[in-house]
């Protein structure tokens, strides 16, 4: 009586076991909900990270390249304006260069 009785103190019953399979069942659902949650924060962490990064670099950078373009459109518009002038110069000595062919011709024919 007495020595069995205690032996089956000590031995767990079929519920103890079910109650510990369910403990362990939620502990590794939690354990795994967890890692995919934490998976994910990580995730959006880095992303944000990413994002305000590239906003920083893009805030920092885009006046520079603002005024680079500026420079360049302004170089280019005096290009364009000294371009402008040697065509009209040119165009004005070619007439006058004719003129001047012509007088000779009149010269030499008188």
């Amino acid at each position: 009586g007495a020595p069995s009785q205690h032996y089956m103190s000590h031995t767990p019953t079929t519920t103890t076991i079910a109650r510990d399979s369910v403990n362990t069942a939620v502990r590794l659902f939690a354990l795994g909900a967890w890692k995919v949650f934490h998976a994910y924060a990580r995730k959006v962490k880095r992303k944000k990270g990413d994002l305000l990064e590239w906003s920083t670099y893009h805030d920092l950078v885009m006046p520079f390249k603002h005024w680079k373009l500026y420079m360049v459109e302004a170089h280019i518009e005096t290009l364009r304006a000294a371009r402008h002038d040697f065509v009209l110069e040119h165009r004005i000595l070619s007439c006058q260069v004719r003129d001047l062919e012509e007088r000779c011709e009149d010269l030499r024919s008188e």
